[in-house]
């Protein structure tokens, strides 16, 4: 090549290289709605916040999430509506809150089914992934899973002190999905009500306690009038969290990739940050604010476990086997992906 040449090259690779420096910075990041029903300081947001902050990273700064917390776009039992309609781009959603509409994703929500939330994480987005009849009553709705929240195990915070399950008798719970129906099963009353609104009915006297983990209920300051825990597992959950279908559909499709890449990896920091550093922590701050912990017997333990496995998980299948829906082939599968990740636990 000549001098003559080799310099018309040069500042042709230049004018390239400039060009494209100049798009890259006039391009406008996308920017997405995110909601969650919780506020900003506690362990459930900042859960999320870890998978949008990825997302965000891996991206170089293409995406960008306008964060709304304490269901500032909708309340908790609304996000549903919210994400399909558009209100919200992403949110977690608690499918408990929406059984009606989407009742196989409620599967999460099976008490006594797990102890990391990692292994129930990764088992919830497989079968998500793997099961068609999942993400078609997502479709329905106008959303789709991008990855999967999840929180510890679940106890009973109460007003008054409970040491044993006959204590349980009578007592109004604040309890949704598959955990109101062992509240029921052990003699108490299930109160559908959001985590929102529990502290007010606790005060009120409308519930005598709650299901919730050291994190929620340390979040939402429920040791403040429920000054008593008794350390029973009865439950704790996943579920997913959704993307607007209509803009899924419109997004570059490496910028699907990512997400989703992120989605997969994102179970690792929910245990992490909600169930590790969120549950012990919490605990340890109710403690000395002053809440009473009462630890089962494991004869307790065990009755629970039993009325769980052969009462629990086998009505809400069969519920769902009456209403036409697959109830019990999706709780096998979901009980058979749970076997398969525990052993590949990294906590």
């Amino acid at each position: 090549m000549t001098k003559k040449g080799l310099r018309q090259m040069t500042f042709f690779l230049i004018m390239v290289l400039s060009f494209c420096t100049w798009v890259q910075a006039d391009q406008k990041p996308i920017v997405l709605r995110s909601l969650i029903q919780s506020p900003a300081k506690i362990k459930y947001s900042k859960s999320f916040d870890a998978y949008l902050d990825a997302v965000e990273q891996r991206t170089n700064g293409r995406v960008k999430f306008e964060r709304y917390y304490s269901g500032a776009l909708a309340k908790a039992p609304q996000i549903l509506d919210a994400v399909g309609g558009g209100i919200a781009d992403i949110a977690v959603f608690v499918a408990t809150y929406a059984p009606g509409k989407v009742p196989l994703a409620t599967v999460g929500y099976l008490p006594g089914a797990y102890d990391h939330v990692w292994v129930a994480a990764k088992a919830y987005l497989e079968l998500y992934e793997t099961y068609p009849p999942m993400q078609q009553e997502m479709k329905r709705n106008n959303v789709r899973l991008v990855s999967a929240w999840g929180t510890g195990p679940y106890f009973i915070f109460t007003k008054q002190k409970v040491t044993s399950l006959e204590d349980m008798q009578g007592l109004k719970i604040a309890a949704t999905g598959q955990i109101g129906l062992l509240v029921k099963a052990l003699g108490g009353s299930a109160v559908g009500l959001p985590i929102t609104e529990s502290y007010t009915a606790l005060e009120r006297g409308t519930i005598d306690g709650v299901g919730y983990g050291p994190s929620a209920a340390a979040g939402y300051s429920i040791h403040e009038v429920a000054k008593n825990l008794f350390r029973i597992r009865v439950g704790g959950g996943v579920g997913p969290i959704i993307f607007n279908l209509d803009k899924w559909e419109k997004l570059p499709a490496d910028i699907q990739t990512i997400m989703l890449e992120v989605g997969q990896a994102h179970p690792q920091s929910v245990e992490q940050i909600y169930q590790i550093d969120g549950d012990q922590a919490s605990l340890e701050k109710m403690k000395k604010a002053g809440l009473q912990v009462t630890d089962p017997t494991p004869e307790m333990a065990a009755r629970v476990q039993k009325i769980i496995t052969d009462s629990v998980w086998t009505k809400w299948a069969a519920d769902l086997d009456k209403k036409g829906q697959p109830g019990t082939e999706v709780l096998n599968m979901y009980l058979d992906l749970l076997k398969k990740y525990e052993p590949l636990s990294p906590f």
